[in-house]
């Protein structure tokens, strides 16, 4: 198997946005509903699983695209 550094890449991306996905989920959590600042870091953990869930749309299409893994 060839080594591929796109796919490097893309685990890389799928590692960074999954720390940042469970960051702003830990924020959230500990946040009371009524905290002036909860709906931002909702709207931030919405958009952070929005690029999480990206990049593993793009990870898998690489491997169906260039066979890989």
């Amino acid at each position: 198997m060839v080594h591929c550094e796109e796919l490097d890449n893309l685990v890389a991306e799928i590692s960074k946005l999954t720390g940042e996905f469970q960051g702003w989920e830990g924020e959230l959590k500990m946040t009371p509903k009524s905290d002036p600042t909860y709906s931002a870091k909702s709207q931030a953990l919405k958009q952070a699983r929005g690029r999480l869930n990206e990049a593993h749309k793009n990870f898998k299409q690489h491997i169906a695209d260039h066979g890989c893994r």
